[in-house]
């Protein structure tokens, strides 16, 4: 009888323990599961487990995080940043936020992208890639002299990361389109990059760029591995740059304060090339900067695009002492240098010195013209580059009204430009960007 009941207990017994174990893998299997699922890639069904386990009442930071990995993987952008946020809310640190703005930076969210890197900026202990990354999303986001700002600061914190080099060739090539520093910038990618595929991708536009004509970027003064400081001085107050997008974004928790993200940062730069310092000592050595040089000239049509029209004019030089006063000398000195330093690729200088001049020539307004193209104010652009192909037609000026139409959306003009010198000859690379067919005007 004692055996038979003892017996009765051992069954008893293993049947408890095996309920346990079920009991205790059923509160595990739901999350562990959806980790099963994301490791073969099936998407879906990993977030079907991992809402699963949020509705059982899970508050794990972690499996938030998984949740949203599994919803961007799956093209369910919103649903991935709400489960961003709650895993943030939950104490998912810093890591989640990085993930967050790269998100946001994916969706082309650039001014949400900002912000979260303005808190990292103040919470990482290596901010260098935090730069690199904000100078990215600026240049995106359409601010490309703030872009370089943070770009370059990158390149001085590590000058042997490969980052920054890639950030700011695309954006010297594809965007400012100083084609000299495009080219150098591409040139140490190549040399210091592991990654294989990446070298040949930019090897094959560094081919594309020297199809196109000859580029000097010896002038550029780049050397790779070292710190490059930018030929023009200047002052970067960064949260000046940044507070357009209304600082940095919340992210549900509060953490201590680290380094400042509005600091005034000086960015290392040097002399400009030789070949060029007496004509810049000439403009930056003159009078004092009058109280009107910052305002645009009063033949400056419309009004400047992008907020840049507070940029800093730069002194004209003074007339000559001695005998009568030439009134047409100090313009054509400023202009001269102007033209020599939109030869050089210096877009902005340029614009800043043809901006404090009345009464330019014809050269000095298409350099004007083609100036502001060049560093993305496409709308100004188009208004100057309008009226030198009215005076000086040509092809680079057209090229450039071409591209400044598609981009603005402004079809009918685009048309127009593109029937008006269609056969003409040495015209055929200028129209490249027109529609292969005759547009439909509405």
């Amino acid at each position: 009888m004692k055996g038979r009941f003892r017996s009765l207990r051992c069954v008893v017994a293993q049947a408890l323990l095996v309920c346990m174990l079920a009991l205790i893998a059923g509160c595990v299997t739901t999350q562990s599961l959806g980790d099963r699922a994301y490791r073969s890639e099936e998407y879906s069904l990993a977030l079907e487990y991992y809402e699963q386990a949020i509705a059982e009442g899970s508050r794990d930071p972690e499996l938030y995080y998984r949740a949203a990995r599994a919803s961007t993987n799956v093209g369910s952008f919103s649903q991935a940043e709400r489960y961003y946020s709650r895993s943030l809310r939950h104490g998912g640190g810093v890591r989640v936020a990085r993930s967050l703005a790269q998100l946001y930076v994916q969706t082309s969210n650039f001014a949400q992208a900002v912000r979260v890197y303005q808190y990292l900026m103040r919470v990482e202990e290596d901010v260098q890639p935090v730069y690199s990354n904000m100078g990215a999303a600026l240049m995106y986001s359409g601010r490309y002299l703030d872009a370089e700002s943070f770009m370059i600061i990158a390149q001085q914190m590590k000058p042997s990361d490969p980052v920054p080099y890639i950030n700011l060739g695309v954006l010297y090539d594809r965007h400012i389109r100083n084609r000299p520093r495009a080219v150098a910038f591409y040139q140490c990618f190549t040399e210091l990059t592991p990654d294989v595929s990446q070298r040949r991708q930019v090897e094959n536009r560094m081919l594309e760029m020297a199809n196109e004509g000859p580029i000097d970027a010896s002038r550029v003064g780049l050397k790779c591995g070292e710190i490059y400081r930018l030929p023009e001085p200047t002052a970067v107050d960064l949260g000046d740059a940044l507070k357009d997008y209304g600082g940095e974004v919340d992210l549900g928790f509060e953490v201590e304060a680290g380094q400042q993200d509005d600091a005034e940062i000086e960015i290392q730069r040097t002399a400009p090339p030789e070949g060029r310092l007496d004509d810049v000592r000439r403009v930056e050595e003159g009078s004092e900067m009058a109280p009107e040089a910052s305002q645009a000239s009063e033949n400056t049509p419309g009004d400047v695009a992008n907020g840049r029209d507070d940029e800093a004019a730069v002194a004209l030089p003074e007339t000559a002492a001695g005998g009568a006063e030439d009134e047409s000398a100090p313009v054509k000195d400023a202009e001269e240098v102007a033209l020599n330093l939109y030869e050089d690729g210096r877009y902005d200088d340029a614009l800043r010195t043809l901006r404090s001049i009345d009464g330019r020539s014809e050269q000095g307004d298409r350099a004007f013209g083609l100036a502001l193209y060049r560093t993305g104010r496409f709308e100004e652009a188009a208004e100057w580059l309008e009226l030198t192909l009215e005076r000086l037609p040509s092809p680079e000026v057209t090229g450039a009204l071409v591209d400044a139409y598609r981009r603005l959306g402004r079809r009918d003009a685009l048309l127009t430009v593109c029937e008006r010198f269609e056969g003409w000859p040495d015209y055929e690379s200028a129209l490249q960007r027109c529609p292969d067919a005759p547009l439909q005007i509405d």
